[in-house]
């Protein structure tokens, strides 16, 4: 499945892994060829396909798609953070039975050597697999956008930050870009704290022909920080309320958003027990996030309990993004079909938005995902690097399947050429990866650096993740290094070029 980074490891003897390859790219274009949907998109609720509604995945992503591939296929799956944690196992067991059955037995010390050519192998194939994840974290690959026929229907995220956030990446410009990219026309700014980028993302979206309106919101932690709950609708005017004791700190704060802002409440279903269910109902809460991308795992008796309480009541069911600016491939928005709220103004299509969920008639309202989000049974986190590569080759189109084809030949191609000139072409092409890699950090820490502190910034977050990219450039460029200095001998295979040494 993974041809390009086959090709790039290729060893001395490469037809059995030839064959493999071209055995994967194979399997590969026919479950994509089969008439299987695993990416949707869904409605939230019961897992129907909702109608007039469709997934487009861009060219440019396509162009990409190995680059970008292992993220689709952890981000796709139910729950990205099991399905990284069985993979991380998977990799390293495989890796560690590959170096020790690689390693030269006519030593006096036979099982020392292959002890230590097995971890070294596992080592270094672990460290290579979470530097292209990180790569591509970093690069903000294009993803799904959300098509929806209906030209009146507003297509909302009810749930992301900006670097106002103390843990946020992304500036009040750069959320609105991508947030447009992916399909939506309405996004909320639910700052951890006082939202004063939400209201600077606000004035920069109506001073944008085009650009989503912003709804400005706030994200709270209540019950010891255990549960949360955003509050949309805030207006210029916002203060944060004080005197509100822990004890009945919801309930007055609902009345204080619904009363002075005409807002919403909506409960954050990844760490609600039952209870809290309960208190945020008496509270007034207006609905539930019943799909987060960022934390994909709600628990089944929640999201029963949510459906429930939706049913009888009537409260909305939405599905958020939680984005902070990792990343940028999208797999919730929230859709209000019929509505006429996208040929209005931002303003009005904010408030339209916020009037829907108060007026509590959920079936108005639907929660949309690419792909199945919750917890997932057990023999799929187990099974987690089979599984949902077959799910992750059964998603793709036809641009996406050509072009791991395209990448595939190439590197190939590559190869055979260096094979001819070169001692370990796998070095080199391992090289030139590594070389790329460090370029997206070195850009990533030079963009995040300059972001200065201010009442936009408030947290020293972003130069932390600089340093971070900082670090892995110097560690992708270095090991590019030693595997460029490894060729052996440099000297002939230059001359044989026509370079000088």
């Amino acid at each position: 499945m993974f041809a390009s980074f086959v090709f790039a490891l290729l060893p001395s003897r490469a037809h059995p892994f030839r064959r493999a390859a071209l055995l994967c790219l194979g399997l590969m274009s026919v479950l994509a060829a089969l008439p299987i949907n695993p990416q949707g998109p869904f409605d939230a609720r019961d897992g129907s396909i909702p109608q007039g509604m469709k997934l487009e995945f861009p060219l440019a992503g396509a162009i990409g798609e190995p680059v970008a591939a292992p993220l689709h296929i952890l981000l796709g799956s139910p729950d990205f953070r099991k399905t990284r944690d069985a993979s991380v196992v998977w990799v390293t067991v495989l890796a560690f039975v590959a170096g020790w059955r690689s390693a030269p037995t006519r030593t006096r010390f036979k099982f020392l050597a292959r002890t230590g050519r097995a971890l070294a192998f596992a080592s270094l194939t672990l460290g290579f697999l979470l530097l292209w994840l990180a790569t591509a974290v970093m690069l903000r690959l294009p993803g799904w956008r959300l098509v929806v026929d209906d030209p009146m229907a507003v297509i909302a995220d009810l749930h992301s930050h900006t670097c106002g956030s103390r843990d946020g990446l992304v500036t009040a410009a750069e959320s609105l870009a991508c947030h447009m990219a992916a399909g939506f026309n309405v996004v909320a700014i639910t700052e951890h704290g006082y939202p004063a980028a939400a209201y600077e993302a606000q004035r920069q979206a109506l001073a944008t022909p085009g650009a989503p309106a912003v709804i400005v919101g706030e994200e709270f932690s209540f019950n010891r920080g255990g549960a949360f709950f955003v509050a949309l609708g805030l207006k210029p005017a916002y203060l944060y309320p004080s005197g509100l004791s822990k004890k009945d700190f919801v309930s007055r704060f609902s009345t204080y958003l619904h009363e002075a802002h005409g807002g919403a409440l909506l409960g954050l279903g990844f760490k609600l027990d039952e209870g809290e269910i309960g208190m945020l109902l008496k509270a007034g809460a207006d609905g539930f996030e019943l799909a987060n991308a960022g934390h994909p795992a709600i628990p089944h008796p929640i999201r029963e309990r949510m459906l429930g309480m939706a049913r009888e009541q009537g409260l909305s069911l939405v599905a958020s993004s939680d984005w902070h600016g990792w990343g940028g491939i999208w797999r919730t928005w929230t859709v209000l079909p019929g509505t006429a709220a996208a040929q209005k103004d931002p303003q009005e299509r904010a408030e339209l938005v916020i009037r829907k969920l108060r007026e509590r008639n959920g079936q108005d309202i639907i929660p949309v995902t690419a792909g199945y989000m919750g917890p997932p049974p057990l023999w799929r986190v187990i099974s987690a690097p089979v599984v949902e590569v077959l799910r992750y080759a059964a998603e793709l189109s036809l641009p996406r399947v050509l072009s791991w084809w395209f990448w595939s030949a190439l590197l190939f191609t590559l190869y055979q050429a260096l094979h001819a000139k070169f001692p370990r072409p796998r070095a080199l092409l391992s090289a030139v990866l590594l070389l790329a890699m460090g370029a997206v950090f070195f850009i990533s820490a030079a963009r995040l650096s300059t972001l200065q502190p201010s009442g936009l910034l408030v947290s020293a977050f972003p130069q932390r993740v600089a340093l971070l990219c900082g670090g892995l450039c110097v560690l992708a460029w270095g090991a590019a290094a030693v595997l460029i200095r490894s060729q052996k001998p440099w000297t002939a295979s230059a001359s044989s070029l026509g370079w000088k040494a």
